[in-house]
């Protein structure tokens, strides 16, 4: 199979196919951020990176287009004075997808965005793509609570994805052994509804903490590494500690340490897997191919 992953970011189409069991010939990147394209070429040597989808030299007889076009623009967790739709300098980069996918022709195909999005915005992909999407939370295959639209040709609106490995249901089978940098070393205050005051250099923040190790996480979103305090916390032996990249990469459905990679960092390394797909639902997917 020939594949073209646009917005490929570090490479989770790939390990999903892998995961999926299907036999890949060439595998096409288009990706701008240097670091996610240091981390996928690490994980997958033999992919030809195409650089920014605006710009690239189309390769023909691609057989799957997957992708995930930037959400920066659509979803309701972000800014609202950001929050333009499609319409956004990021989101916008759809256009480039379905470009794309009218040029070549491919006989699969797979887009994934976030689900809290403007219906109008929703309805203009589902027109142009041809398809209604399929709305699929993580938290059936994986530990983690991530909802996300998939417009796709390989399986029907109804389809229901299936947890094939058990090894990590809830957010204590992803946690690793605490590390003292992990801590947020400050007092709290636990308020209703799971949400905690935080009282960092005099300041009190307001931050979602998950008290309960036997439940699932909330969405991981690139966010989560690049903003210190704000990022996805859970309580530990009394003590609040964040998440670290190892921990975001079992959310995500990636093999340990697969973000870890000369000049990246720890929070750089949380981000990018937060921009990824959660590789277990792209996997149930893509495996419906071989059937």
């Amino acid at each position: 199979m020939n594949v073209l992953s646009l917005f490929d970011g570090i490479g989770c189409a790939y390990v999903a196919l892998k995961k999926a069991g299907i036999h890949i010939d060439n595998y096409f990147a288009s990706e701008i951020d240097k670091k996610a394209t240091a981390i996928a070429q690490k994980n997958n040597p033999n992919a030809i990176q195409l650089g920014d989808v605006r710009k690239m030299v189309i390769p023909s007889e691609i057989d799957l287009l997957i992708g995930g076009s930037p959400c920066q623009n659509l979803s309701v967790a972000i800014n609202p004075e950001y929050r333009v739709g499609l319409k956004g300098t990021k989101s916008s980069l759809f256009f480039e997808y379905a470009r794309i996918l009218k040029r070549v022709n491919p006989k699969w195909f797979l887009l994934e965005n976030v689900a809290m999005m403007p219906v109008p915005d929703r309805e203009i992909i589902t027109e142009v793509l041809g398809v209604q999407p399929i709305m699929i939370s993580s938290c059936t295959v994986s530990a983690q609570k991530r909802v996300r639209y998939y417009w796709t040709n390989i399986v029907p609106k109804s389809f229901i994805i299936k947890r094939t490995d058990k090894g990590k249901e809830v957010l204590g089978d992803v946690l690793t052994a605490c590390k003292k940098s992990d801590i947020v070393d400050c007092p709290y205050i636990s308020l209703p509804r799971g949400s905690y005051q935080l009282v960092i250099s005099g300041r009190r923040r307001y931050v979602k903490v998950v008290n309960r190790p036997d439940r699932k996480s909330p969405a991981l979103i690139a966010h989560h590494g690049t903003c210190g305090v704000e990022g996805l916390k859970v309580l530990w032996n009394g003590k609040v500690r964040r998440i670290n990249a190892i921990e975001a990469e079992r959310l995500q459905g990636l093999p340990d340490n697969y973000t870890l990679c000369d000049g990246i960092t720890e929070n750089k390394r949380i981000a990018l897997c937060g921009n990824g797909f959660q590789v277990d639902v792209v996997a149930g997917i893509l495996s419906q191919i071989k059937e």
